[in-house]
Order: structure tokens, then sequence, then C-alpha cells
């Protein structure tokens, strides 16, 4: 790993880029102006995508929120960080961005939240840390307390946003009250139906935004955040500012059979996810008015989004920062009659990606082709953004290739391709054939998936696989778990499974291979491409 940097002021590569990751959490690609969404919530990004890149068919390879950052975060599947839920720890010898960029000359931040479980085997046995799935990934040093986790951890940093609200004459006896659902059965989940009782200034999108803001404001040496908005993950709570700001009216009908059994038929997981209360879509919360809701979420988090790239372009940083915009994973809203994020279900997977690295097209070789506006319609995956992050330093240190930062080191243990030739008109990435995903849904402390389905622990997996033809899911539980397959051109909505389908047996034969061929080829080691040899390495060509 390089830690220098080019200052050669007669370089057209004179500066490394400020580099800032941003994510909403659980937003659907569906919900992108820019990709086609009706509905006026993404202004800020919509202009964002205008003056960089968006990657159409981009999806992330697991859920729920823990494993698919891990998956961001690493560059690797989840067959290889096997961080498979919220608390499953990450193990520490794995390569990941805050410690990639550190050794590359970088002090990263983090703003909000990864959803990462220490390795135990690291801290001792009386160490609190032990019991939390809420603790920043290694490398990243905290920048604000900002509360953004308080969905899913109520103990934590939710702290700094009360007090922040009492600062302001907003005092609370809790995060809960604070957001106005104290009152609710399981306020972490709720629709509160109301206003929050907080103004819009002082929002937990808008306290984030404020602290971020205030970090990058005047720096002139290269810089690494990591910026985690909350929304639109329930609670699903908005200020009277932005609380109606989409009508019920206007949103879409939900993708579902016309009743829950009709669903449940698909698929044994389908109508097990069905029987449980919290997966379901409460009957009470009227779905169009749920799913407005969210939109509404969507466009105040844009709103916040767009005062950070505002203050950047006022501070005369936005030509030197690569910002990278995407999501965790998605939300099911009603579709299939579920919630959150889960199964196979495109809903969950696909996601929005959007770039802009303006000083990036200049330093390219052929950097006169403008690249503003693009849409890359090629399958893309969470697994590209640590080396597409990588590859925009090793292009500043006047590597023309990913050779400066991604080394013989890293050869083997990243899973993805850097997608930064699509930023500087030199696409190199391979074009993927489909997008694939992993689900694990396992419970080592209830087993309850394992006591409805007749399972084993190893038996509570899945691998989705999605082309432009077919999206077929392979279960690990088979024969209990029966594989499916949708005809994509046909039934767009993933009703009708055709895996026991004659016609379609070329068709899946195809896919099954692929998906094999896929597992090989990212189910390996970090030294697999190691020997201890004195021989140089063959040359590409040989």
């Amino acid at each position: 790993m390089t830690q220098q940097h080019n200052s050669d002021p007669s370089s057209p590569n004179l500066r490394r880029p400020n580099v800032l990751l941003v994510t909403f959490d659980q937003w659907r690609a569906d919900h992108l102006g820019f990709l086609g969404c009706p509905l006026p919530i993404t202004p800020n990004v919509d202009a964002l995508a205008a003056d960089g890149v968006t990657f159409a068919k981009h999806h992330t390879a697991t859920a729920p929120c823990g494993p698919s950052r891990t998956s961001m975060l690493t560059g690797r599947y989840l067959m290889g960080h096997r961080a498979v839920n919220n608390g499953t720890p990450l193990s520490a010898e794995l390569p990941t961005l805050p410690r990639l960029m550190q050794a590359a000359g970088y002090d990263p931040v983090l703003f909000g939240y990864t959803d990462t479980t220490l390795d135990p085997r690291l801290l001792a046995p009386n160490d609190p840390r032990r019991s939390s799935w809420e603790q920043p990934m290694p490398g990243f040093r905290s920048g604000a307390a900002t509360g953004d986790d308080v969905g899913v951890n109520v103990n934590t940093a939710a702290d700094t946003w009360l007090e922040w609200l009492a600062e302001h004459g907003h005092r609370f006896s809790d995060v809960w009250s604070a957001y106005g659902v104290a009152d609710q059965s399981d306020p972490s989940s709720a629709l509160a139906g109301r206003p929050g009782p907080y103004p819009a200034e002082l929002s937990p999108a808008a306290h984030l935004t404020d602290s971020t803001i205030e970090y990058v404001r005047g720096r002139r040496e290269p810089w690494c955040a990591h910026v985690t908005y909350l929304q639109p993950h329930p609670p699903f709570v908005l200020p009277e500012e932005w609380f109606g700001f989409i009508d019920a009216a206007d949103v879409a009908s939900p993708n579902r059979s016309a009743d829950r059994a009709a669903e449940a038929a698909i698929h044994p997981l389908l109508a097990t996810f069905l029987l449980i209360p919290q997966l379901t879509e409460p009957s009470e919360w009227g779905n169009a008015g749920w799913r407005a809701t969210y939109a509404s979420m969507i466009a105040e988090v844009d709103h916040q989004f767009g005062r950070l790239l505002d203050a950047l372009d006022a501070d005369g940083q936005a030509d030197d920062t690569l910002v990278i915009l995407t999501s965790d994973h998605g939300e099911q809203l009603g579709d299939h009659w579920l919630r959150h994020k889960l199964g196979w279900f495109p809903e969950s997977y696909h996601v929005p990606l959007v770039m802009r690295w303006p000083a990036g097209l200049r330093t390219s070789a052929g950097g006169n082709e403008s690249t503003s506006g693009k849409v890359v319609d090629t399958f893309t995956e969470h697994v590209d953004v640590l080396p597409t992050i990588l590859d925009a330093v090793a292009l500043a240190d006047g590597s023309p290739t990913a050779t400066g930062l991604m080394s013989s080191e890293l050869d083997g243990q990243l899973d993805g391709h850097s997608l930064l030739g699509h930023l500087t008109g030199e696409p190199t990435a391979p074009s993927r054939s489909a997008a694939h995903w992993e689900w694990d849904f396992r419970d080592p402390v209830n087993r309850l998936p394992e006591a409805a389905l007749g399972l084993q622990l190893d038996q509570c997996s899945l691998v989705a696989r999605r082309s432009d033809e077919w999206l077929t899911v392979t279960f690990s539980g088979a024969p209990t778990m029966p594989p499916l397959a949708f005809d994509l051109a046909s039934d767009p909505t993933c009703h009708l499974d055709r895996s026991n389908d004659p016609d379609a047996a070329p068709a899946l034969l195809e896919a099954a291979r692929d998906t094999l061929a896929w597992r090989l080829r990212n189910t390996r080691g970090p030294l697999v491409n190691h020997l201890a040899t004195t021989a140089q390495p063959a040359s590409p060509t040989e």
C-alpha cells in the first residue's frame, strides 16, 4: 500500500480525492427520480446523477444492515466475510475500507454507524462490546456521535441527538419520546401516523448533516468520510414540515397476490414469513399511507444530502471529492405482503448507486469525453464500491490502474471490480451477465426458522441470481426448501414459479451452472494467489 500522493505541480494528477461515501438506509432503487420514480422526492440526488454516473442495475450483496454494509466495506460477498447477520462478528483479519484508507495515508472518519460486531477473539471475556452489534468498523475514527442509529440501538449515540435537541430547547426523556412513538408496542419499527415532536432543522438527518458539514468545511488535505443516514429506515417518523409531503393517493400499489394465502403458496419460506407478525405488513397501517410516509422520508433525507453537497460546493471542494451515494438494502413496503428486507425479493436487494468525481475525468488518459448524466445498464454490486475507491486514490497517485493500492497484498481478497472507468470514460470492469445476492436466515439463539421448517443451522441460507431474463433461487436446505425460478419477461412481479417447467429447463440449467461457477470463483482464501517461489509472476498475456 503506497502512502505517497502526487505533489508535482506540472502533473495533471495533482491531488488525491476527498472520499465521501454516503448511504441512505433501506432505500429502494425504484424510489430514485433519475431512474424513473414519478414522485418528486430526490431532486438533489437527481442533480448529482446529472453531473455523475448512475448504475441502474446495482444490487446489494446481502441483507440485513450489518451483513450488507460489511460486503460494501470489505469488497467481499457474504460467503467471503461470513458476518451473516446483525450481531455476527466480523473476522479481524479481513481487509476493510477504513484500514486500507488508513494504510494509504487517510484518516477515515465515520458519521453514523456500520452495524459491526467486533471479533470476540480480540476482546476480554467481560468486555461489553462482545454483546453489541453497534460498534464502528475498526479503522474508522468516530466523528460526531450523531444518534442516527437510534432505530436499532437506543443506548449508544442516541443520547447525543437528545442532548442536541435539549440545547435547542426540546427536551425528551428518551429517544422514543423524541420520535413520538413511545406509546407504540414496537417503537423501533413503528409507523407514527403523526408528525414527530421536533422541528425539521433538528431532525436526526439534520443532526448528521450538520456534524458532517462542520467536519469537512475548510479542510485542504484529502479526507475520507463515511456518512450513514438512518432514513428511510424505521421508525417511520417525519417532522411536521415533511409530514404528508407525498400524498397517499400518489403512490403505487404494492406488488402482491390478492391475499396472503395465495402469496404463501409460492414457497414454504414465504409461507413462514407470513406467519411472523414482525415480518408482515400490519393491516392497520394502510399500505398507501405507509408508502407515502416512506417516500416523504426519502424527500427529507434528500434535502439534507443536498445541504451537504451545497456545503462542499461553497467551500470549493466539490471538484476534488469522489461522492458515492448508495443504500445498504431495500424495503419490502408491503410487496409480497412483507415489510423489512429479506428473502430473495428484488425489492430488498436492488438499490441505487450514484457516483461523481469531476476531477477524475481530467486525470484519465483520454479524459475529454464527458460522462455527466451517464447511466450504466450492466449489473454492478456492493462488492465493487471498495475497489472503486482504492482505484480513485491509485489514479490520483499517478497509476493508470489499481496497481498502486490494489497490490498483490489484496490480490485474491476482494470479490468486486473497480467501476472508476465509468467515471473517467474508460470502463475496464468486466461486464456481469447477472447480479447475485445471498441471504442467511439462521437463528443460533432461538432457532425459530429451524423449528418452523425442520432445518439445521447450515440449511438456512439461499443464493439468488438475477439476469435480464430470469430470477433463480437456490436453497441450502433442499429438498425441504425447493428452488425457485421466475421468468422476468412474462412475470416481472415474481409470482409464478417455473422451476419444474420443462420448457424452462435449458434456461434454468444455464443459470444453475453460472451460479455454481460464481460460487467457485469467489470461494477462496486471502492467500490463494500467492505461491512460495522465487520465480517472477507471469505477465497477463503469458
